[in-house]
């Protein structure tokens, strides 16, 4: 018996893109959508608020789009990448 354990919040913001897009296209996502997709976060800028103020604006390499719900749809399907590819091993 096998147990794997994922911290959701942690996996969810340090996210590797490049494999993201990697995964949507062995799934069959239609290009246009991984895409769309990877225009999306390659042109989107993010920044940090603190006490009501708003920080620099920088471009995030890793990580999802918090409160975006194909970011979660996106996660989801690397998840399951992720454990059909532990179950394929620990079977063999």
């Amino acid at each position: 018996m096998y147990n794997c354990f994922v911290h959701y919040m942690k996996a969810f913001n340090l996210v590797w893109q490049e494999g993201l897009w990697a995964v949507l296209q062995s799934y069959r996502t239609p290009s246009k959508l991984v895409r769309l997709l990877n225009n999306l976060y390659d042109n989107s800028k993010i920044a940090v608020l603190v006490d009501k103020s708003v920080g620099k604006w920088f471009k995030a390499e890793i990580g999802s789009r918090q409160e975006d719900p194909i970011s979660l749809l996106a996660f989801i399907t690397l998840l399951e990448r992720v454990m059909e590819k532990t179950r394929v091993q620990h079977t063999v």
